[in-house]
């Protein structure tokens, strides 16, 4: 099991953004990289963490649609991606998920 946070004082900011290796992470269970000045949109890798229970990206400045390989993570239970600017509809693909507990999407411009 793999759990991994980070917040603005670890120095992530550009960093996890230029590394697309997070996709081969596959037994990663929780992700938590709020409040990191991310920006750009959320890698289409994050798919390929297909273990992912909870993705909490709040308050960044990620950009873009939400990833329809969200749709992937079968086991995601918590969706975290307030205060972004965030675009676009909601990937149906996040339809299919019966086990989420709860999902924040607010102060983006997801429709």
């Amino acid at each position: 099991m793999i759990f991994c946070a980070a917040k603005e004082a670890d120095g992530v900011g550009g960093v996890c953004q230029k590394n697309r290796a997070i996709g081969k992470i596959h037994l990663l269970l929780g992700l938590w990289l709020d409040h990191n000045k991310l920006s750009g949109p959320i890698p289409a890798a994050i798919g390929n963490c297909t273990q992912l229970w909870t993705l909490s990206v709040v308050d960044n400045e990620l950009s873009g649609p939400l990833p329809h390989e969200l749709g992937n993570l079968k086991n995601l239970q918590n969706l975290f991606v307030p205060n972004n600017q965030l675009t676009g509809p909601l990937p149906k693909e996040l339809g299919n998920h019966h086990n989420f507990n709860q999902m924040d999407i607010s102060h983006n411009k997801i429709t």
